[in-house]
């Protein structure tokens, strides 16, 4: 699989924030380096391409591709044909007209992801009346069907046959329109691609995220309409199809022509992995009948890692009202899906090959399992020798348990000296009272690192006066609190009258961080207060990497 998640080893640390964040094993390989220092990358073998990581790493090495620069420098000098994601009326709902009319112009049709996820309703609908699925678990999120082929291959079975909506679309554009040009897909999801470039009928995958970035970086303006009137597509207007995008939208599709089915929803990244785990251990999750719609991102499509970066919640209610209006309309009033529905998919059995939107799931590479004499020497490695020790369970290294990390040493993915108990024994070996010159240097350090927190402190208390909707920014800074905190207390073995004041230094810090969160909706916001703490925590993170050296 081609690589979506990218960490720049100049800037990456090894500090780990990226493996705690990840929900997968293996999916995130750390080493270490001949000068000593930690680098973390990503294993595209095993990445499901969640977006997790991103933006938690303070030191903005973490990033992901698409084929923006690509498409943009073709405007204008070719046809292009473009599917654009329903969710755009939630991610831009006074802009999307205005993306869509500035694309138009540049020689590029517009067709409606919509249609395609209308075309997916009837395909998947039609494949549970055919008798031939008892469970189906729906493949609308990219992210779900990638655990699922790589995690739990004995669920492979029960994944939906049809491709994705923005496939379903372009089969259309191919084999009914007839059009040959190229075809470029706008999604709000980074996990697209890869599965793309897999079937490859899309050429180009773009995110609405960095296509508005490079608008922005040359200055073009966007267009801004509040009206409700319907957009002109080049191609056939999703209807009910649309719905699928937000969670729980498939389930009111295959509800509307399936009254008894069982059909349960599920979203956000770890929920659904629980849900897959359930089922594939035999528990009672695993005798339903029915379809299980899971989605990754909660509540949809529209917080997709590759949309606008903000909360949407209010984009989405706005969005969705306006969406479910235009239903309702196609239906005469009488409803957001009905009869205007039900005409469609009878025109779908007549005119479409559903043998044309179907997929075929390839198993992933599965990680090899460690003996208990591999993972024994691997603790070992890690200075864990007690019982104690070994059921310590931190989480600092961004495992679970301390024999998940050992796994992790043993299939390389990682390495001891991502342990805190690790670092506390080796680092204090290495700078005990023995050693002045050890000694010095982790004071001078600290003193300079002490003298940047407590001014961080003292901003943290203009933040909370004036907070606003900085969620997405304050989250990043406690990450990179958390970072330092684990740092000190993976020395604290040393005993330092310095360490343990600069993890109180700390903890406050945190503390008020914590505070600001839970008043984040009721204030305004500061954002030159939250530029000089993210300035300030920058300027520390040099200096954690500088470690005492071992004798």
């Amino acid at each position: 699989m081609k690589e979506i998640i990218t960490i720049d080893q100049e800037k990456c640390i090894g500090c780990g924030a990226c493996t705690k964040s990840c929900p997968v094993p293996d999916a995130l390989i750390t080493r270490k380096l001949d000068d000593g220092s930690l680098k973390t990358a990503a294993d595209p073998e095993k990445c499901i391409i969640c977006g997790k990581c991103l933006g938690v790493c303070g030191r903005d090495a973490i990033d992901y591709t698409d084929d923006t620069q690509e498409f943009t420098s073709l405007l204008g000098k070719k046809k292009l044909l473009v599917i654009v994601d329903p969710s755009i009326r939630c991610i831009y709902p006074m802009q999307w007209k205005g993306i869509l009319d500035k694309l138009k112009k540049t020689n590029c049709e517009i067709y409606d992801g919509g249609f395609g996820a209308d075309i997916a309703m009837w395909a998947t609908i039609s494949s549970i009346e055919s008798g031939r699925y008892d469970k189906l678990i729906s493949n609308i999120c990219p992210v779900a069907q990638n655990y699922i082929e790589m995690y739990k291959p004995s669920l492979i079975k029960h994944l939906s046959p049809v491709q994705s909506p923005e496939s379903c679309c372009a089969v259309y554009i191919r084999t009914v329109l007839e059009k040959e040009e190229p075809i470029v897909v706008l999604t709000p999801c980074i996990a697209r691609k890869a599965d793309f470039d897999k079937a490859g009928i899309i050429n180009y995958t773009v995110t609405f995220k960095k296509l508005m970035a490079d608008f922005k970086s040359k200055n073009s303006y966007i267009e801004r309409s509040i009206t409700n009137d319907e957009y002109n597509f080049d191609g056939p207007k999703g209807q009910a199809g649309s719905l699928v995008v937000h969670s729980g939208g498939m389930r009111k599709n295959m509800l509307s022509r399936m009254p008894d089915l069982t059909v349960a929803v599920s979203d956000g990244i770890e929920n659904i992995i629980r849900e897959f785990d359930s089922m594939d251990s035999h528990s009672s999750g695993n005798n339903y009948t029915g379809v299980l719609e899971a989605m990754s991102c909660s509540r949809g499509c529209p917080l997709g890692a590759g949309a606008s970066g903000k909360s949407a919640a209010f984009e989405t209610a706005s969005g969705l009202i306006n969406l479910y209006e235009e239903l309702k309309t196609a239906n005469k009033g009488k409803g957001v899906i009905g009869a205007a529905d039900e005409k469609r998919y009878k025109k779908f059995d007549n005119d479409l090959d559903i043998e044309d939107y179907l997929k075929v799931y390839r198993q992933g590479r599965m990680s090899s399992i460690p003996s208990d004499n591999e993972i024994n020497a691997a603790l070992d490695s890690m200075e864990l020798k007690t019982d104690e020790e070994r059921n310590c369970n931190c989480g600092a290294c961004g495992y679970k348990t301390c024999r998940d990390m050992a796994v992790a040493v043993c299939r390389g993915v990682n390495v001891p000296e991502s342990c805190a108990v690790f670092r506390s024994k080796t680092m204090s070996s290495g700078a005990s009272a023995d050693d002045p010159e050890a000694r010095k240097k982790l004071k001078e350090k600290l003193d300079r690192i002490s003298e940047m927190m407590n001014s961080v402190t003292g901003s943290s208390d203009r933040i909370i006066e004036n907070a606003g909707n900085a969620a997405s920014q304050t989250e990043k800074i406690h990450k990179f609190l958390e970072n330092v905190v684990s740092y000190c207390r993976s020395v604290e073995s040393m005993g330092s009258k310095e360490i343990t004041q600069m993890t109180g230094i700390l903890e406050n810090t945190l503390d008020a961080f914590t505070e600001l969160n839970k008043h984040i909706d009721l204030t305004d916001f500061d954002s030159k207060a939250i530029a000089d703490s993210v300035k300030s925590i920058n300027a520390i993170m040099p200096d954690l990497s500088d470690v005492p050296d071992k004798k």
